[in-house]
């Protein structure tokens, strides 16, 4: 009986790690998914609005439902508390200490954070055309994100049943 119980908790166990492979890929997906729309949202306040920059992150910042909550909050703060550095540093370093968290990967994080050498810095023109850089370039990593997701998300589900199996089958 404590066999069949071992048994069966290994290959719970192992497929939930790959189930959780699979969420990660999820994740990234998602997380990228709200980058381009926050990058859409920054383009059209920058655009036609002429919003600041600060009041942008104050918008962004009070979305309910939005994963990035964190990030502009926590940039917002930091800007209230150390108004003497630029934006600029502001967005790098927030964005450089939380990412990860996120479940962001290296390739957009400095995409993100390379869009700090111009937001809030040049004229309206030259912001948009740097987010529209960006935004495309977060729209194929996102592209190559899903594909990762459809291509290896079930193969990590499917690996971690049979990695639980085999060491069932080793142990029996």
């Amino acid at each position: 009986m404590l066999q069949i119980l071992g048994a069966i908790l290994v290959i719970f166990s192992s497929t939930a790690l790959g189930i959780a492979g699979k969420q990660k890929l999820s994740k990234r997906t998602k997380i990228l998914g709200e980058w381009i729309c926050a990058i859409d949202f920054i383009t059209a306040e920058i655009e036609q609005n002429h919003t600041p920059i600060p009041d942008i992150l104050n918008m962004l910042s009070k979305q309910d439902n939005s994963s990035l909550k964190p990030i502009f909050i926590e940039m917002l703060q930091r800007i209230n508390m150390q108004h003497e550095l630029s934006f600029s540093y502001h967005w790098h370093t927030t964005i450089r200490d939380l990412a990860f968290s996120l479940g962001m990967e290296y390739e957009e994080i400095e995409t993100l954070r390379n869009t700090a050498s111009y937001l809030g810095r040049y004229q309206a023109e030259m912001q948009i055309s740097g987010l529209l850089h960006t935004r495309s370039r977060l729209v194929s990593i996102q592209t190559s994100a899903v594909q990762a997701l459809q291509n290896k998300g079930n193969v990590y589900r499917m690996c971690g049943i049979a990695a639980g199996i085999i060491t069932v089958l080793m142990i029996v």
